[in-house]
């Protein structure tokens, strides 16, 4: 039962995740706008995760704080790069990153210690990743995308995940969802924050367009369910089983893409994508 809990908490994060960021992405021409957005949208989520105020809430400087401030920073590089050069990392580009990264964060933040798997079912569970690598390598050689600035800008995101999703394990180990939630989406804000003011200060342009007050709002109240179920269902679930269910976001993203942004998806990414879910569902059928 904590694996089944553990697992429709991710697939809701994932499902939401997938939403908010072509949202973002469509919201304005300028980057500077959309990362605007973003920002504020963490800031309520923040301010509406600290209500009611508990005693929990009382700032300390310790080893779960410290992880939330390196964690906040990482994924404010990640989603940053991701708004910044809409041209060069794509939605699924960035969601197989995320998918692949889980795997080594299992390792990085020692949450291998607390998985009742086997060795045989650990790299069962690992194999689904071959098509992710299948799916990355399709996309970074479509169109113009293959250069090595798109290989750099990638490899910061993928390590920035990498480094964000370890942080994150240890904080579902060591505090409650409730905890953590407003803690990230304020330090999210506060970074985001910085990052505009440096990018706004060196092109010496200012936001443009008029705030859209209700797209702030909605994204805001998903960002704050989306961090709620990540961590629920990274405390419930074994690390492994976890980890595949999170990996339920590469179809998904590939499914939005097609629907709303009108990408073209390969018949080669189809069979990858199709082939990658039903070896997901082997493993954890059998790993369970």
């Amino acid at each position: 039962m904590p694996n089944l809990l553990g697992s429709v908490a991710l697939f809701t994060s994932n499902i939401l995740v997938c939403t908010a960021l072509i949202l973002l992405r469509h919201s304005a021409d300028n980057s500077s706008t959309r990362t605007f957005y973003l920002l504020a949208a963490n800031c309520l989520a923040g301010l509406l995760g600290f209500i009611p105020f508990r005693k929990e809430n009382i700032f300390r400087f310790d080893g779960p704080t410290l992880a939330v401030i390196v964690w906040s920073a990482c994924y404010c590089a990640e989603y940053g790069i991701f708004l910044v050069f809409p041209g060069i990392i794509s939605l699924s580009q960035l969601i197989v990153c995320n998918c692949l990264a889980p795997f080594i964060a299992i390792f990085v933040s020692q949450d291998v210690q607390r998985t009742a798997l086997s060795g045989g079912y650990k790299l069962l569970s690992i194999a689904p990743i071959l098509f992710l690598i299948g799916i990355s390598y399709l996309e970074r050689t479509d169109g113009n995308r293959s250069d090595a600035f798109a290989w750099l800008i990638l490899l910061l995101v993928f390590l920035s995940v990498v480094i964000s999703q370890s942080c994150a394990r240890y904080v579902a180990r060591n505090r409650a969802p409730s905890w953590s939630q407003p803690r990230l989406t304020m330090l999210n804000a506060i970074f985001l924050a910085l990052v505009l003011s440096v990018a706004l200060h060196h092109s010496r342009s200012v936001l443009q367009h008029s705030m859209k007050i209700s797209l702030c709002l909605f994204v805001g109240v998903m960002i704050l369910l989306i961090q709620r179920l990540y961590v629920y269902g990274l405390k419930k679930a074994d690390p492994f089983i976890s980890a595949m269910t999170l990996c339920t976001i590469v179809p998904l993203s590939l499914g939005i893409e097609f629907i709303f942004e009108h990408r073209r998806v390969g018949l080669a990414e189809i069979a990858l994508a199709t082939g990658y879910v039903l070896s997901n569902a082997v493993s954890v059928k059998i790993t369970t």
